[in-house]
């Protein structure tokens, strides 16, 4: 299968689209646990190629893991939302994955960070505006949003923001970037910036492909700490997606507080 390029990245520059957003998402056809939306920004006027990335779903988690820190370094700004099982429940899938993107992007804004435009995988704008009282939920920047940003020539070891952590909360994001240099923070709401649809853009562009780095090895870090709370589940193996032993536990011991109750578990 081809490596996926900038190619895609570069045909959006333009006087007016210089940072561009990528957002792949992980997670939507679990039983069990959060969706989680990874973002990207790319600066179109200084790109550089990073190789090595594919889609996560391509990728063993040894190889994620590596890729992970160096994709932090790569991208002018990144960050991951989430949005957890009772979420799901309560608004359905295509909000919570609005809802998870719109907790990372403020994680890039918090960090300073900026779009012009939006690349999303898939033929589905899932970012098109839900009922707006779901975003009411959203606390503004810094009250109850768990961010870590650190300017990028701290000198500091490992990935650009000091590796952001996990939290496994509704309104959790790790981000990672440092404000540009003259650079003005505008269109708060993602959903008010321009979006350019690519059926398979986490296999052909490295932006996205790199969004879906950064959110299936949070999303694993997390499964792996609710594993401890529910081993019997097998969500340090399984990531909450329906395998006959996660299916079978289910039925033995019915579900729990992380299971997406709303969904046909059996």
């Amino acid at each position: 299968m081809p490596a996926p390029t900038l190619d895609m990245e570069r045909s959006l520059a333009g006087p007016s689209v210089r940072y561009l957003a990528c957002l792949d998402e992980v997670g939507r056809g679990a039983l069990a646990g959060p969706v989680s939306v990874g973002l990207t920004v790319l600066d179109l006027t200084a790109l550089v190629e990073l190789p090595d990335v594919r889609d996560s779903k391509l990728l063993k988690a040894a190889r994620r893991e590596e890729l992970a820190p160096v994709v932090r370094e790569w991208a002018a700004f990144c960050a991951v939302g989430h949005a957890e099982a009772a979420e799901i429940d309560s608004f359905g899938i295509v909000e919570a994955l609005a809802l998870a993107a719109q907790r990372a992007w403020q994680g890039v804004v918090a960090a300073g960070g900026r779009a012009d435009a939006v690349l999303l995988d898939g033929k589905h704008n899932w970012l098109q505006r839900p009922e707006e009282s779901l975003f009411d939920l959203l606390a503004p920047a810094g009250d109850a949003l768990a961010t870590t940003a650190l300017p990028a020539d701290d000198g500091a070891a490992g990935p650009r923001g000091g590796g952001a952590a996990v939290v496994a909360s509704a309104q959790s994001v790790a981000a990672a970037g440092a404000p540009a240099p003259g650079s003005v923070t505008t269109a708060v709401d993602i959903r008010d910036i321009p979006v350019t649809m690519r059926i398979k853009a986490d296999m052909d562009c490295q932006g996205v492909a790199a969004a879906s780095i950064l959110a299936k090895v949070e999303r694993d870090a997390i499964m792996a700490a609710l594993a401890e709370e529910h081993p019997a589940f097998g969500w340090d193996v399984n990531k909450g997606y329906g395998t006959a032993a996660h299916k079978d536990a289910i039925r033995q011991l019915g579900p729990c507080d992380h299971h997406r109750r709303s969904w046909k578990l059996l």
